[in-house]
């Protein structure tokens, strides 16, 4: 999988596709909402794990990465 994250040298995740620039268009709340979305992607980007892995990791219920795939 390619990645749609990096990491500035202060740490903070930023997009690295052609559509959502660093900074992009969005302000205010917009912004700190879109920033807490692109962390957590970047977090889970740096895990390495398949979307298929994460409920196995988090003790989740067999069956419960349907919903992660789907």
């Amino acid at each position: 999988m390619d990645r749609l994250t990096e990491r500035d040298a202060a740490g903070r995740a930023y997009m690295v596709t052609p559509t959502v620039q660093r900074g992009g268009v969005f302000r205010g709340k917009a912004q700190q909402t879109m920033q807490k979305a692109i962390e957590r992607l970047a977090a889970y980007e740096d895990s390495g794990m398949a979307p298929e892995e994460i409920p196995q990791r988090c003790g989740k219920q067999k069956g419960a990465g349907k919903k992660w795939s789907d």
